[in-house]
C-alpha cells in the first residue's frame, strides 16, 4: 500500500508557506481558538484576534505578498506571533489596523482581480 503525504488545510486562512512550518503547526494546534474570527466582503477581510493586556505601541503587523503577519515586540507582557497566508492577492494600501479594549481588528484589503486578456500569437 501506497502513502503520500497530505497537507490538511481545513481553512483557507491557514498559513501553507513552506517557511512557515512551525507557525502553520500551531495554527493546527490552536484551530477553533476562541479569540480569532475572521469575516469576509467583496472588499475586504476582516480579522479580529483577542490581545489582551498588549498595547498598541507593542504590536507589528506586516504585509507580504499574500500573507500578513502579526506579532508583538520582545518586551510585551504577553507574546503573541502568527502568520496568515490568505487566498488572495492583498492591497497593503488598504489594510488597515485598529486596536480597542484588547481586541485587535484587521482590515486586510482585496486587491483587484487581474483579468483574464487573449494574446495575439503572430
Amino acid at each position: 500500500m501506497f502513502f503520500a503525504p497530505a497537507l490538511r488545510r481545513d481553512s483557507a486562512f491557514a498559513p501553507i508557506h513552506p517557511d512557515l512550518g512551525f507557525e502553520r503547526f500551531m495554527g493546527d494546534t490552536m484551530r477553533g481558538f476562541v479569540g480569532f474570527g475572521i469575516e469576509e466582503d467583496d472588499k475586504a477581510w476582516i480579522v479580529t484576534l483577542d490581545m489582551p493586556g498588549v498595547a498598541k505601541g507593542h504590536i507589528s503587523v506586516s504585509v507580504t505578498g499574500n500573507t500578513i503577519r502579526v506579532e508583538t515586540t520582545g518586551d510585551a507582557r504577553r507574546q503573541y506571533k502568527a502568520a496568515y497566508e490568505l487566498p488572495g492577492a492583498v492591497d497593503a494600501d488598504a489594510t488597515e489596523a485598529h486596536l480597542e479594549h484588547g481586541v485587535l481588528t484587521l482590515r486586510i484589503g482585496k486587491a483587484e482581480a487581474r483579468t483574464r486578456r487573449q494574446i495575439a500569437i503572430s
